[in-house]
């Protein structure tokens, strides 16, 4: 009967786990679809992760053709207040030139899921001036890194981080990549949509030089 009660409390504990997961992308999916820009939905990413891990910090950036680009940062100073940063926020508060930081993050590009602790994390924000500026301003001590694949081989390059040295565990990282790999296909369908409207802006842009250059 003991074997029995155990069998029962596991499978107990899945299925809360499962349902909890699953009430984690609805509450991810109603965030990115209720916001019309990214830092807007990463805010509601941001919020809804919290729920999961310890998180003081999402910093991402899209790769599209061997290029990082459109990047934004969330910075916790309070029980639901955050700081929106770009990067030329970010390098002046750290104090490393705009250059030097765009090296960095063109080489740290990263395609698989990473778990930083202790002497990893410390060794990914390179070189020495711009770690000791994360960790003076920040005092961010763990993290983990996580591509979402996107179309045409683009990823969404996100990073979840905590002044907590050794908040996260492998654990973790599974939890996240099933977390986002439910709602891949809405931040892609997303994804597109922007492009699609980027590409539109431009065109009528340029009808709109193009006229006035022949009146």
């Amino acid at each position: 009967q003991v074997a029995v009660a155990i069998s029962n409390l596991l499978a107990n504990e899945e299925l809360v786990a499962r349902e909890g997961q699953k009430t984690r992308q609805l509450a991810l999916v109603n965030e990115l679809t209720k916001a019309d820009n990214w830092p807007d939905r990463s805010l509601g990413i941001f919020r809804v992760l919290q729920t999961l891990l310890p998180l003081d910090h999402l910093r991402y950036f899209f790769w599209v053709d061997g290029v990082a680009r459109d990047e934004c940062i969330f910075h916790r100073i309070g029980y639901d207040e955050y700081q929106t940063l770009d990067e030329v926020d970010f390098c002046r508060m750290v104090d490393v030139p705009l250059t030097h930081y765009q090296a960095f993050r063109q080489a740290s590009a990263f395609f698989e899921p990473h778990l930083l602790t202790g002497a990893n994390y410390a060794t990914f924000w390179q070189p020495d001036s711009l770690r000791r500026g994360v960790e003076r301003v920040f005092g961010l001590q763990s993290a983990i890194l996580f591509p979402l694949p996107l179309a045409d081989h683009r990823y969404l390059l996100i990073t979840l981080a905590s002044r907590q040295p050794n908040a996260y565990t492998p654990q973790h990282v599974a939890e996240i990549a099933t977390l986002l790999a439910g709602v891949g296909p809405t931040m892609e369908a997303l994804a597109a949509h922007e492009e699609v409207r980027a590409l539109k802006d431009q065109l009528q842009q340029q009808k709109t030089y193009l006229m006035e250059e022949v009146q």
